[in-house]
């Protein structure tokens, strides 16, 4: 490609100043490139790697930017021209498609003479990605109805943009908002009204509609409309004859966008649910949101020795309420996010240490009354998020049903580390130190380990499959609050499936001691165990174990103790 002459390298130059001086307060300048790094997981908090990433912001004289993650789903994008907000997108077959924005400008600019020059620095954007749905067909020339989980679309007759008369790909993605995958929604969400307001929203239930034909996209012709219907959650505060926004993704802007009302009526595919039914004039990712009244907290990212920790990432889940919110800490560690006012968010912080992936302990706030500020000195003071900056270990070994050890598989760690088991099925892993990392390996089921400190000895864990066979069993266990000297007495415990949300059994309340027993569960099966009416965080995961235990006969599988309600 030849170079450019000096005169037109000079335009472009003046191009691009004079394009981020119209987006900037007068005399701000945009200086130096950035890089965005972070890394990608699924619902479970594993990386995932072979994620395409992609960024491109609105200046035409950009180029679009695109990498891979690697085995422990990082990725990083470095010599990113200058622009206030950026847009990324999240690929992989097999997973919907996810987004986010990040933001490259220092939120003081320096002054100098009458300029202020804006710096840019490197942001850190972590994502989820929900699996998506199957892949159904459909006659566009018939038109029809498909669903997918409770999540339903009618399509009237030739109302697609196709060519020809060959059949149209469709995939429901549907995200579960009740649980923690409400990270995987697009953006943060934040949205536009059809005033134009700016606003952040509160989902009730959402979906991603993809439709393609041939691998090309179609859509909605002008001036048609489908049906959609969105399957609320078990826990949903919404009645019938409710009515809520619905609220498209605008994936150039980074927003929802509110776009018409849904009506709330039973579900025509699971008739013990609700559902939110609306008409659509095109497909993207579609949302039951409410706009809530936000506040902001504000709180610090320290390390073990309370050492402030610049760049890390914060996210903010609502805990009794569906919604995410996201921001960095600065160069003392401060921060300062945006929440729903008098609600109680969880609160976590991540930051990448010696090619880790190293997390604060969840911490819950209950949030002020709207309109409190961190710039006012109002916003709520959330404390320290402590990040342990040391890196421990984790040893173990995969065997399979006959007890064999498994040689040459990989395991993969939350932190984002990977290893290939040995002759003897054994393995190691990097980590880092008192965290709460899980492990995987393709065909076990994950499990949940706390590291030592870093010098220690290595935590210890056994990927096991279940040993097979049916029948019934019982899994018995004691919860505690915070502290094992604190039990949790008169509490009901739950063992279901999250995946189809099947609920096997519940116990009678926990006794003094916070013992409790959930009789007649099915052997071998993959199970969470939470309290009734509990949150996602509150829950762990167990395998039922052989059949024929009962609690009278006391031979139940045994559940580790149980941390709940500690916030």
């Amino acid at each position: 490609m030849p170079r450019l002459s000096l005169a037109l390298r000079r335009v472009c130059v003046l191009a691009l100043l004079m394009l981020g001086l119209s987006a900037l307060p007068a005399h701000a300048v945009l200086i130096g490139k950035a890089s965005i790094s972070g890394q990608v997981v699924d619902s479970e908090g594993l990386p995932l790697a072979g994620v395409r990433v992609r960024v491109q912001g609105p200046l035409p004289l950009i180029f679009p930017r695109q990498v891979e993650t690697g085995a422990g789903g990082f990725y990083r994008i470095d010599g990113v021209s200058p622009e206030q907000k950026l847009q990324l997108s999240f690929s992989k077959s097999g997973y919907a498609l996810g987004h986010g924005s990040v933001s490259l400008q220092r939120q003081k600019p320096l002054q100098f003479d009458k300029l202020l020059l804006v710096r840019m620095q490197p942001r850190t954007l972590n994502k989820m990605l929900a699996k998506a749905g199957a892949v159904q067909t459909l006659i566009p020339q018939t038109g029809g109805t498909l669903q997918e989980q409770g999540f339903k679309v009618h399509f009237p007759p030739n109302s697609l943009t196709v060519s020809g008369s060959q059949p149209v790909d469709l995939v429901i993605s549907p995200i579960d908002v009740s649980t923690e995958e409400v990270q995987a929604a697009p953006g943060d969400f934040s949205a536009r009204t059809l005033a134009g307001q700016n606003v952040l929203l509160e989902s009730f239930s959402m979906a991603d509609f993809s439709l393609s034909q041939n691998g090309r996209k179609v859509n909605l012709k002008a001036g048609s409309q489908a049906q959609i219907e969105l399957l609320l959650p078990r826990s949903t505060p919404l009645s019938p004859g409710d009515q809520t926004p619905m609220w498209h993704f605008d994936t150039v802007r980074g927003l929802w966008i509110e776009e018409g009302v849904g009506q709330v009526a039973a579900s025509t595919v699971l008739p013990d649910r609700l559902a939110v039914f609306a008409s659509v004039a095109h497909f993207s990712w579609w949302n039951s949101d409410q706009p809530i009244a936000t506040t902001e907290v504000s709180g610090r990212v320290v390390d073990g020795n309370g050492q402030a920790l610049a760049g890390a990432s914060i996210l903010s889940s609502g805990i009794d309420y569906a919604g995410t919110s996201a921001a960095q800490s600065d160069a003392q560690g401060n921060f300062c996010i945006k929440v729903k006012s008098s609600a109680l968010s969880s609160l976590r912080a991540s930051l990448f240490v010696d090619s880790l992936s190293a997390s604060s302990p969840a911490l819950a706030v209950q949030s002020g009354a709207a309109g409190q500020s961190c710039a006012a000195g109002s916003a709520v003071a959330a404390g320290d998020l402590v990040i342990s900056t040391g890196v421990a270990c984790i040893q173990g070994d995969v065997r399979d049903e006959q007890g064999a050890p498994v040689v040459g598989l990989e395991v993969t760690s939350s932190a984002g580390t990977t290893a290939v088991t040995a002759a003897d099925g054994s393995f190691q892993l990097k980590a880092p130190e008192n965290a709460s990392v899980k492990v995987r390996a393709l065909g076990y089921p994950t499990q949940l380990v706390n590291t030592q400190a870093a010098g220690d000895a290595c935590a210890s864990v056994a990927l096991r499959k279940p040993s097979g066979g049916g029948g019934t069993t019982c899994v018995s266990g004691m919860v505690y609050q915070c502290s094992p000297s604190n039990p949790v007495v008169e509490v009901s415990m739950v063992a279901w499936r999250n995946s189809d949300e099947t609920l096997f059994g519940m116990s009678a309340p926990s006794d003094a001691a916070g013992r409790y027993c959930i009789d007649g569960l099915p052997a071998n099966e993959l199970l969470e165990i939470k309290p009734n009416h509990g949150y996602s965080m509150d829950s762990q995961e167990i395998d039922s174990g052989a059949g024929g235990g009962t609690c009278a006969a006391q031979n139940c599988t045994v559940a580790p103790p149980q941390d709940i309600w500690c916030y």
